[in-house]
């Protein structure tokens, strides 16, 4: 048992980029409905071959825990090995950025014969290429960025800019037009970053450099540039893009009622608490762009669209926001009618399915969902089925065709987390 456990949350922790808060590891449990004490967790952690504990010994849920390996990559040269322990393979590949492809001289082969049993001897067999490659990275000292031997040999005739930072700051001598740093390039970073300082008018002798963007490579490149962008919301507030905002209703307000109205068509002896509108614009502007899609699809018919429930924990809140439904998460209750995201036309069928963790206070969302033209669904489906060779796909699936009370909705895009119900 221990050592199923201890699979399952290894390979989590190499999915996560190779590390994972401890608080974690039980809803990875849970998503494989494993229950375990936290003395068996505690017992597979203290396997300092496999596990190690950032900042200190005592266990705590935000305890970063990382995952470790001793397998290496080879530095020898192709032909050139006389025999090692490591794995032959580009460093480049691992790194994210090899330019040969089929023509490089290092493998790209990570399933040939030799590196399967080095892979298979260090028990890592059930990792994915991406995983490995996350575990490899953190692990071995061969794969970090190359420095710059000019900069070593002491050469400033290179064409490149070194800096301990990712990022520097130069002013243009009007003179020499030579680019100087800036003594004081921390402090103005700061203030570039506070996305409350509105006037950023560098004018044409100062300039930023930085990494490479985060956009340009692979998500598991390390150095790089990740760029923020933010919006202005109508309380001039500035609003990190891609990150949602839940904006209280005033009971008062219509938008309230509407939502009340709704809910309490079959949730008459429920108390709301509050209700919240969700705020993540490029959600919504995805959302509207799958609507046109859709529309256009089906010949330029209206897209048929509805305000659906959907019960889940008040953990998910927040994922739910930020990224939208993941059928992953949130569809662990069963998947009669398809592998999507289930939504319903009654509160009341998705009130068995929410959860709080504030006494006998629940959650709930209300989600705008593009429907558009549906079938009766069946428990073996990935995907809507087709309609005929000229229409493609069906947009979701339901339990009834007649009269349809449960939805399900396999492409994220379709669905727009509207409100938050809070109630008792």
């Amino acid at each position: 048992m221990a050592g199923a456990v201890s699979q399952l949350i290894f390979v989590n922790i190499c999915e996560s980029e190779g590390c994972l808060e401890f608080g974690g590891f039980k809803e990875i449990l849970r998503r494989g409905r494993v229950t375990v004490d936290d003395s068996v967790l505690l017992k597979i952690l203290s396997d300092t071959g496999k596990y190690a504990v950032a900042l200190g010994k005592d266990i705590k849920p935000d305890s970063l825990v990382v995952a470790r390996t001793q397998l290496r990559v080879c530095q020898q040269k192709p032909g050139q090995c006389l025999g090692c322990s490591s794995l032959h393979l580009c460093r480049y590949l691992i790194c994210g950025n090899c330019r040969f492809g089929n023509k490089c001289k290092n493998s790209h082969d990570v399933a040939s014969q030799y590196n399967s049993s080095l892979v298979t001897n260090a028990g890592l067999q059930h990792l994915t290429e991406k995983q490995l490659f996350h575990l490899l990275l953190q692990n071995d000292d061969y794969l970090l960025p190359e420095i710059c031997s000019h900069y070593n040999r002491g050469n400033d005739k290179c064409v490149r800019v070194h800096s301990q930072l990712p990022y520097k700051w130069q002013v243009q001598d009007t003179d020499s037009l030579k680019w100087i740093d800036v003594t004081n390039e921390e402090r103005i970073e700061e203030a570039y970053c506070d996305p409350k300082n509105k006037i950023k008018h560098l004018g044409e002798t100062v300039r930023r450099l930085s990494t490479v963007s985060s956009v340009s490579k692979p998500h598991y490149f390390i150095l790089t540039t990740e760029w923020l962008w933010y919006w202005m919301d109508d309380d001039s507030i500035w609003v990190e893009y891609g990150h949602a905002k839940r904006v209280p209703l005033a009971s008062s307000s219509t938008e309230y009622k509407e939502v009340q109205r709704w809910f309490k068509r079959t949730m008459q002896t429920s108390v709301i608490n509050s209700v919240e509108r969700v705020q993540n614009p490029s959600l919504w502007k995805v959302f509207q762009w799958q609507k046109t899609q859709i529309k256009e699809k089906n010949g330029g018919k209206p897209v048929c669209e509805h305000h659906l429930f959907h019960g889940t924990d008040e953990s998910l809140l927040d994922p739910i926001c930020q990224q939208n439904f993941d059928w992953r998460m949130c569809g662990v209750h069963g998947t009669h009618y398809g592998k999507g995201s289930y939504f319903a036309r009654d509160a009341s069928y998705s009130d068995r399915y929410s959860k709080g963790h504030r006494s006998l206070r629940k959650v709930m969302f209300v989600a705008h969902v593009l429907v558009g033209e549906y079938t009766r669904g069946s428990s073996s489906l990935t995907r809507p089925p087709s309609q005929s060779s000229t229409k493609g796909l069906y947009d979701s699936c339901v339990d009834n065709t007649s009269k349809p009370s449960i939805f399900v909705v396999f492409e994220k895009h379709q669905i727009y987390p509207e409100y938050i119900i809070d109630y008792s």
